[in-house]
């Protein structure tokens, strides 16, 4: 659920919060049968007018695991955050430059299971044409590590993941709105083979 508290040519303020349950069965796995775990979120977000033509927008979204954490491997905190630059060269071209962290980590003192984070800085050009945007993109690494394996394995591994992609939007202007989008992602890591990933994905989003 989000409520917007400000809202104006020269500054949006907005929060959302949320709530989400986990539900598992395990299949073969000894000592697992089932786990119940639950996560709450709360997200400020805002967009600032700098000049006419720049602005700085973005997020910040601190989540709580609770439940079963040691059968499921998370990490009891977590947060993530997408924040940067937008510059709008004319009606039809524009260009966002944003630094992404996502870090997990456990507040109790006697976990280590699931902690992680990644560092990426994500770019956007956007190409209004009417009521079509098209929107390359890409996602640079900076820094990853893990430890999903801490049972096993309390040493971090390193990775580097990078990816380009290709949003496609298009507005019906009766509230209705549609999403294609295509990505391709690159992964090495420290341990084990590289990976590449293909994505594509549609949406269908309705404003009342």
């Amino acid at each position: 659920m989000r409520y917007q508290f400000l809202e104006s040519a020269d500054f949006n303020f907005g929060l959302t919060g949320g709530f989400r349950n986990y539900g598992y069965h395990y299949v073969n796995e000894e000592g697992k049968d089932t786990a119940n775990m639950q996560r709450w979120k709360i997200q400020p977000d805002w967009d600032v007018k700098l000049t006419d033509d720049l602005r700085f927008s973005g997020w910040l979204a601190m989540y709580q695991f609770v439940n079963d954490l040691s059968i499921t491997g998370y990490s009891d905190s977590r947060i993530e955050t997408e924040t940067g630059l937008n510059y709008t060269f004319n009606e039809t071209v524009g260009f966002t430059v944003n630094y992404y962290l996502e870090r997990g980590f456990n507040l109790a003192e006697h976990r280590n299971n699931g902690e992680f984070s990644t560092q990426e800085i994500r770019a956007y050009l956007p190409i209004s044409l009417g009521n079509t945007t098209l929107t390359p993109y890409t996602r640079l690494g900076l820094d990853r590590w893990t430890n999903w394996d801490w049972q096993d394995d309390p040493e971090r591994e390193g990775h580097d993941f990078n990816r380009l992609g290709l949003l496609y939007a298009y507005d019906f202007q009766n509230g209705l709105s549609m999403t294609l989008e295509y990505a391709y992602e690159w992964e090495d890591h420290d341990e084990g083979e590289s990976d590449r990933f293909h994505y594509a994905g549609i949406g269908v989003n309705y404003a009342f």
